[in-house]
């Protein structure tokens, strides 16, 4: 509570305070007051505080979503480019590496700032759409972020950041520079840089791509401005099954700023004249101007560890829930489901189906036998690694098939494990004590509107799964070491991030702190849930937020990825571990086949395979799910060993 009434106070001086019921536009008032510290630029002294109008949030409450996506995606709507050169022409742009990402170094009243803008098209032309990358930024471009947020920090600079894009690029390319890594990385130097930081939503906000800019201490956006967890024609695709409901998928996202500044993703909404921002309009660059003053000039008056708090406080509230953590219950029917009528993968044979299924006319099904009769076993059920599911062909006996978690012990494909079976492959047996077991989105503070269809599926995904939501969190034990555990849960609407999942993730780490835990993730998640919108996008941003805490401590995290892990967990946490351990043929991809398939953009099988990007450096090692348990062992007692 004491760090909530810390956050409000600090950002009191961005509070919107109304000028009469109705009002459109409200003023944010900064008190101006000379510097006392030692390594700021002397100023002169101004003895008006300064007043930035902002729009109020109700006024937008009814406006037309469609109308706000028309002026979004307008043509001649303001670049990052016409701001650098009209709001802040002192800024002198420097190398970039990606065509989409505007670098520049400027000055504010004196004080040098450090300038990152995402570059969209001007115009429609094919040509310009390509000389940006459709604004679509590439893994080289984020790594440079990162590495200009740490000169930033060497020197002092302040960091303004204009974010405008459809998303991060998807393209083969990218996929193969480990592009959901970059990304990552990118949120969580935002989350730790130790100097201010203000970001402005002027256009479109794409997904992760946006997110991994916009992690600041003071948020803008424009009030014709989108930000979105998905596209709305791939939401349609998705959801729809019909890419032309734009109308229908905004109405579910919810992007426009009315509803980012009711969740807090955003401090304040910045005002468009009539028709929207579009280049030839100089009230823009004006209020943009005076915004990114009045902000800075605040947060330079506050001391660096302060604004990290409020940072890191402000990012850990985004999904407020109501409830306390509650007592550890331990989880039970720890076993492996043994109903070979449901497998995906493997394929049971029978005598009868050898003529259809055997190439080699029985002979490696009589040879299986015969093994199994030494063995003393008569078993005459076989299971094949399906190689139309990616399997190799081999020939399994039903007992090999489960002593190996569901998978070949041959090539590693296997079936996707319940949070029972995977807590029983990874723990030690009957330890597993569950922590918030029946934490969901209900308990929400944040009014979020629960429709109809969505909760008519979060029911049947808690009746199907047993869980009430889609990450299962607890305190284990591998050979008999403690260690704190997160389990995604595939079964709950493909293991999808939204707020509890963020929320459950977050109380884990803090869990693993106050303990002095090890903290191990095992993700199969589709990604980011659309049906809660933005909000679930900010679950990355938590998730890595709450990393840093884990980070500080000196905590050991070990990641370990299943089959599949695409999307926003990929772009956060799980790829932020000081292990990362796949499991064979795991699909790990920075967006889903569906996604990529809907971009027009052709990314080939092999590149999104753990194999793969164990080879770009990504992931550390591949293990089957027979030796998981003792691979974790191993850097658990390597940790502990050490740390004692």
């Amino acid at each position: 509570m004491q760090n909530r009434q810390q956050i409000n106070q600090m950002s009191s001086s961005f509070s919107v305070r109304g000028e009469g019921e109705g009002s459109r536009s409200v003023p944010i008032r900064i008190e101006e007051r000379p510097t006392t510290k030692e390594n700021r630029k002397p100023e002169e002294h101004r003895s008006e505080p300064r007043i930035v109008s902002t729009v109020d949030p109700e006024t937008l409450r009814e406006r037309d979503v469609l109308e706000i996506f028309e002026l979004t995606r307008k043509g001649d709507r303001v670049r990052s480019s016409d701001v650098l050169e009209r709001a802040f022409p002192t800024a002198q742009r420097l190398h970039s590496p990606d065509p989409a990402l505007l670098v520049a170094r400027g000055t504010i009243q004196g004080r040098e700032i450090l300038f990152l803008g995402q570059e969209k098209p001007k115009g429609t032309s094919y040509e310009e759409a390509a000389r940006v990358n459709f604004g679509m930024m590439s893994p080289a471009g984020y790594r440079y972020v990162v590495q200009l947020l740490e000169e930033a920090e060497r020197n002092g600079w302040p960091v303004v950041t204009l974010i405008d894009t459809p998303g991060a690029d998807p393209s083969e390319h990218s996929a193969m520079q480990l592009q959901s890594w970059r990304i990552s990385e990118s949120i969580s130097k935002f989350c730790t840089v130790r100097t201010p930081t203000i970001s402005i939503v002027l256009g479109e906000g794409g997904s992760g791509g946006a997110l991994a800019l916009q992690v600041t201490d003071c948020r803008f956006m424009m009030e014709n401005a989108l930000y979105s967890v998905i596209a709305p024609e791939s939401c349609g695709s998705i959801l729809f099954r019909d890419n032309t409901k734009i109308r229908e998928s905004l109405d579910l996202l919810k992007p426009t700023a009315y509803y980012m500044k009711r969740y807090g993703i955003i401090d304040a909404i910045l005002p468009e004249p009539p028709g929207g921002a579009n280049r030839e309009s100089p009230e823009t660059f004006q209020t943009i101007a005076g915004a990114v003053t009045a902000a800075l000039d605040e947060l330079l008056d506050r001391e660096i560890d302060e604004l990290l708090e409020a940072r890191y406080q402000q990012i850990r509230h985004l999904g407020r829930f109501s409830c306390e953590s509650s007592p550890l219950r331990l989880l039970r029917k720890i076993t492996l489901d043994r109903n070979i009528s449901k497998l995906k993968v493997g394929t049971p044979l029978s005598i009868d189906d050898l003529s259809e299924y055997d190439p080699t006319d029985g002979i490696k099904y009589g040879y299986l036998i015969r093994k199994l009769a030494e063995e003393g076993r008569d078993d005459p059920q076989v299971i094949v690694c399906a190689k139309d599911k990616g399997g190799c062909g081999a020939y399994l006996s039903v007992e090999e098939f489960f002593d190996n978690f569901k998978s070949c012990p041959y090539c590693g494909l296997g079936e996707k494990l319940s949070v029972h079976e995977w807590a029983r492959c990874l723990l030690d047996s009957d330890t597993f004590y569950e922590l918030d077991p029946k934490l969901s989105v209900t308990d929400l503070c944040d009014e979020f509107p629960l429709s109809d269809s969505y909760a008519a599926t979060l029911q049947r995904a808690q009746s199907r799964s047993g869980h009430p939501e889609a990450l299962v969190t607890g305190h284990g034990s591998i050979q008999g070491m403690e260690v704190v555990l997160a389990i995604s849960n595939f079964a709950f609407i493909g293991g999808s991030m939204g707020t509890v999942v963020g929320e459950k993730f977050a109380r884990a780490v803090e869990y693993a702190v106050e303990h002095r835990l090890p903290l191990i993730s095992l993700c199969c998640s589709g990604g980011a849930r659309m049906q809660e919108g933005t909000l679930s996008l900010m679950q990355m941003a938590k998730t890595n937020m709450a990393l840093t805490r884990l980070e500080r401590e000196k905590l050991l995290f070990i990641s370990v990825i299943a089959n599949p892990t695409t999307g926003g967990s990929l772009a956060s946490y799980v790829t932020r571990g000081d292990i990362v351990i796949s499991e064979p043929k795991a699909l790990v991809a920075f967006a889903g086949p569906r996604v990529v398939a809907l971009s027009g953009i052709h990314v080939p099988d092999h590149v999104t395979r753990a194999e793969f990007l164990q080879k770009q450096g990504g992931i550390h090692e591949i293990c089957g799910r027979k030796e998981m348990h003792r691979t974790l062992a191993k850097y658990v007692g390597l940790y502990y060993k050490y740390r004692s």
